[in-house]
């Protein structure tokens, strides 16, 4: 058993990139099955916790090596965290929904251990790879949608896409691709490392993702302030990059192919300049926060909005109350410290 779980908790950083790659590109479950194409993708999400937690239940040698991660962690670190998690029982214990709130909790704790074993994991040749595979999958996905939309004749939109039924569930997906796919561009010497980097920036206009853009950006020019050996380098590809993106996103997916199909030249759409009723949420989340919380799921059971708040710091506050958003902003500071103080770019990228 050992054996198994130590070679499943090796891999499977790999695992979990083809299984995104597989709903990247997906062919057998379309835009009329909604449900389905949203929920096989938590399905996938929750295997994986689910697998981790067993094999660290199952296995002695896993089981010791996620206790010594945990162990390794620094003393104030794990004190936030313990601070965070008690806080948030309690708010579980008080809130509306108590046992939700504590399936919620249960999930979260699962996604922590799972990360305690995807740091054990090799960022060899093979993860770029699969970044490289995903970008491309993604990019196909929005192509056939809009092809196929235009020769129906109902014109391509952001929702006219396959594989996912809303575009902002794949850049969720692809804000964890676009450092990788810089990183590959300051590394490698051929063109084709370029390919993901343009592919994910196409989407990036082509889906009008402003906080895609907004938060891959600022990332990349942290990166970049952070960094002075690259420095000249990530800006300069930064700029192309978007430059060059934006002319495939107009080439391959509009306003070209549109042209090319119906032979008219159809305007691009106005830029989105609402707040997409995220004030409204924020305003909502403020007017209601409790010092110890709602407990888990609150805001999404109690809310007037079908949406999150887009705010991982107020729906921390909302749920499991202010002293646990407190503990929740160290622990960014914390990250954010230590990316500042690590030198080397590989270490620097998956911190």
């Amino acid at each position: 058993m050992d054996r198994y779980a130590v070679w499943i908790s090796k891999n499977l950083l790999v695992i979990s990139l083809i299984g995104i790659a597989a709903f990247s590109f997906n062919l057998f479950i379309f835009q009329d099955d909604s449900v389905l194409l949203y929920d096989y993708k938590r399905i996938f999400v929750c295997g994986l916790v689910v697998l981790n937690s067993l094999l660290v239940s199952l296995s002695s040698q896993q089981r010791t090596q996620t206790l010594s991660q945990i162990s390794s962690i620094d003393k104030r670190i794990l004190s936030l965290l313990g601070a965070l998690l008690l806080f948030a029982i309690i708010a579980n214990l008080v809130g509306y929904y108590p046992i939700r709130g504590f399936i919620d909790l249960s999930y979260y704790l699962g996604l922590l251990l799972l990360c305690t074993t995807l740091t054990l994991n090799k960022h060899n040749k093979l993860i770029f790879e699969l970044i490289a595979l995903i970008s491309v999958l993604c990019f196909l996905s929005v192509f056939l949608g809009f092809v196929v939309s235009i020769l129906y004749g109902d014109g391509e939109t952001v929702w006219t896409i396959l594989s996912y039924t809303n575009p902002r569930m794949m850049n969720q997906v692809q804000i964890w691709l676009i450092a990788p796919s810089l990183y590959l561009v300051l590394v490698s010497r051929s063109y084709k490392a370029w390919i993901p980097l343009l592919l994910n920036f196409a989407l990036v206009f082509a889906l009008q993702a402003r906080g895609l853009a907004i938060a891959s950006i600022t990332g990349l020019l942290l990166w970049a302030l952070l960094d002075a050996r690259y420095r000249a380098r990530i800006i300069k590809t930064l700029v192309l990059g978007l430059a060059l993106g934006y002319a495939v996103k107009w080439l391959f997916l509009a306003p070209f192919p549109t042209y090319i199909l119906t032979g008219e030249l159809v305007p691009p759409p106005p830029l989105r300049t609402s707040d997409s009723g995220r004030v409204e949420m924020w305003s909502f989340v403020l007017q209601h926060l409790s010092f110890l919380g709602n407990g888990g799921d609150a805001f999404a059971c109690n809310s007037p909005f079908n949406a999150r708040p887009h705010n991982s710091v107020l729906l921390v506050a909302f749920n499991w109350g202010v002293i646990s958003a407190i503990c929740y902003l160290c622990l960014i500071a914390t990250l954010l410290i230590k990316v500042i103080h690590v030198q080397d770019v590989k270490a620097r990228l998956w911190v």
